[in-house]
């Protein structure tokens, strides 16, 4: 009797929705729109640009997400400035609607935080007698 074929496991990652340089992606925009569009970087100046390692953009582009990168040969990995500037108009996190006000009494995780009170509305301080 022969031994079953192993089955060969695939992971889904899923792309992360939002990203730190969303945040950036205008002003990247437009510090990058006046070089070439068809120059190739390397992925330290795209992480450099990014503002992320260079291991994430090995994992993005092992797992299909992140800037599409351009291969020329198995070692040599290079993005093209052009293609870069396209993820980066797709990754803008300004809604077209406008920014969505935050509520004034929640903190960062969203609880309820106290808001500071006024000096009038703190007890009074009592002076200390000296012991006789």
């Amino acid at each position: 009797m022969s031994k079953p074929k192993p089955v060969k496991r695939v992971s889904v990652v899923t792309p992360p929705k939002r990203h730190n340089f969303d945040r950036f992606a205008k002003d990247i925009v437009k510090h990058l729109a006046d070089r070439d569009p068809d120059e190739m970087l390397e992925p330290k100046e795209v992480a450099n640009i990014l503002r992320v390692g260079t291991a994430w953009l090995d994992a993005a582009r092992v797992n299909g997400y992140g800037p599409p990168p351009k291969r020329f040969g198995p070692l040599i990995v290079l993005y093209r400035l052009g293609d870069l500037l396209t993820y980066m108009r797709e990754r803008d996190a300004t809604p077209e609607y406008g920014v969505v006000p935050i509520s004034s009494n929640r903190g960062h995780h969203g609880r309820a935080v106290k808001k500071p009170t006024s000096p009038a509305s703190l007890p009074k301080k009592r002076k200390l007698q000296a012991a006789e």
